[in-house]
């Protein structure tokens, strides 16, 4: 029986990892910071470590492959608190484990400071300004230097992930809809929204693990289809009853807007995430168009789910847990 180590794997996109890892016959252990948040579908089919990727690990099994799925995903930190956990936390998994490491990254790390219509995986990363496109920068480039200590690595890169079991973004958007709390798109929202359904996110993942030709590549992951973030919106309105958004914002107003309603919520120590940040406002600016023709030629990925036959269960998800 192959042994896999996921980090992550309480959460999204890596609970979902979990799942096929499973399905797969696979031993699987979790390094989870709250074993409290397991899922139930998981209870007593996997084992747990705890461990937080701030801290020095606990050790960890001997495994075929690890999974590294785990980041910060705290949108207000700065990139020097946001590095502990995504960049400190990846060198010290790097240290702690052996065996092939599968590395999710994000589309981030190409930046949100311009567009982008079928962009391959030759396209460089850029610095930016915004904390989580930075540090997951970095988190990659201490992959690419483990690689080129002899680690076997493989690199994914998922555009913008939905589907049931996301609790950070979409849910957040549907009450806020039914709120009347969002009433125009960011220059009519005509841009790209780089959608992956969360199920094939992890087939793509797992396969990175999986197929010996992806030991030292990259891979961009997405549902293969344009789909505009305009569109996306106003069929999840139209599939809830709800009044679409009909204003238009122009991008230097939602941008100076994001620095206003930014600095009330750290001067103000204000709750939960800042409605729309300078960060927000340049992720709904961009066009996501990456290719997903590399994943295809050489793991085999198909994307078996989209937006539309999905709607059901994603609004389903979000109306439960908004």
């Amino acid at each position: 029986m192959k042994r896999a180590l996921v980090t992550g794997g309480t959460g999204f996109v890596g609970g979902a990892v979990v799942d096929l890892l499973l399905a797969g016959g696979y031993e699987v252990t979790l390094l989870a910071r709250n074993p409290a948040r397991l899922q139930a579908r998981h209870l007593g089919r996997v084992q747990v470590v705890q461990g937080d990727l701030s801290k020095e690990l606990p050790a960890l099994p001997a495994v075929d492959v690890v999974f590294h799925a785990a980041a910060d995903m705290d949108f207000n930190l700065t990139t020097a608190q946001m590095q502990t956990v995504t960049v400190g936390g990846t060198e010290s998994l790097l240290a702690a484990t052996t065996g092939r490491f599968v590395h999710v990254s994000s589309q981030a790390v190409y930046g949100f400071d311009r567009h982008y219509q079928d962009a391959d995986e030759s396209t460089p990363m850029r610095p930016s300004p915004f904390a989580y496109c930075e540090t997951k920068r970095l988190a990659e480039e201490a992959v690419w230097a483990a690689s080129r200590a002899g680690r076997e690595v493989s690199v994914v890169r998922p555009g913008f992930v939905y589907g049931p079991g996301d609790m950070r973004t979409l849910p957040p958007v549907l009450k806020a809809l039914k709120q009347g709390q969002i009433k125009a798109h960011i220059d009519h929202g005509a841009f790209d929204a780089g959608c992956l359904h969360v199920e094939n996110c992890a087939d793509g993942i797992v396969l990175a693990g999986t197929v010996p030709a992806a030991v030292g590549q990259v891979y961009n992951l997405g549902d293969g289809r344009v789909l505009q973030i305009r569109d996306m919106i106003n069929s999840l309105c139209a599939a809830a009853g709800i009044k679409e958004p009909k204003g238009n914002l122009p991008y230097p107003v939602a941008v100076a807007l994001g620095y206003v309603l930014e600095g009330v919520w750290r001067t103000f120590k204000l709750g939960g995430p800042v409605p729309l940040s300078p960060f927000l406002a340049a992720m709904l600016h961009r066009n996501s168009g990456f290719s997903i023709e590399k994943a295809r030629r050489e793991l085999g990925y198909e994307p078996r789910r989209q937006w539309e036959e999905s709607l059901g269960e994603t609004l389903a998800w979000c109306e439960e847990v908004a």
